[in-house]
Formats: C-alpha cells, sequence, structure tokens
C-alpha cells in the first residue's frame, strides 16, 4: 500500500531488502550482537567510527561471498 500511496504524497516509493539474515559486519558466519558494538552500525555512531566499520567490513567483503540482494 506505501508503495502506490508514496508517489501521490510527493514521496518515494519504499525499496525492501529482502534476505533470510542480513549477517553482521564481522562477515556471513556470524551475527549482529546487542553487546558487540563493532558488529552493526548504529544510528548513533560518529562518522569516524562509520568510516571504520565500513573499512573493516570491505576487508570483509573481499575474502566473503555474500548472498544477492534484490532491490525493487
Amino acid at each position: 500500500m506505501t508503495r502506490d500511496v508514496a508517489p501521490r504524497l510527493g514521496f518515494l516509493k519504499p525499496a525492501l531488502i529482502h534476505s533470510t539474515f542480513i549477517p553482521a559486519l564481522h562477515g556471513a558466519q556470524s551475527k549482529m550482537s546487542g553487546s558487540d558494538v563493532t558488529s552493526s552500525v548504529y544510528l548513533t555512531d560518529t562518522p569516524k567510527q562509520i568510516k571504520t566499520k565500513i573499512n573493516k567490513l570491505v576487508l570483509v567483503l573481499a575474502t566473503v561471498k555474500l548472498p544477492s540482494v534484490d532491490t525493487a
């Protein structure tokens, strides 16, 4: 319903990520954990923290094949 109404209200259509599991920043074999602050990017992270986490993720992605993501 939102995809039909959003354009009429002047908003972009929302996109959904369909995945059986979104892996943590440590790779596909790990899980996101609230007790491990390096396992995901939080809205409260500083730009420096986000950059550090994303740079580490690039190293993980170079060695791990993640499932494909279909965006609509």
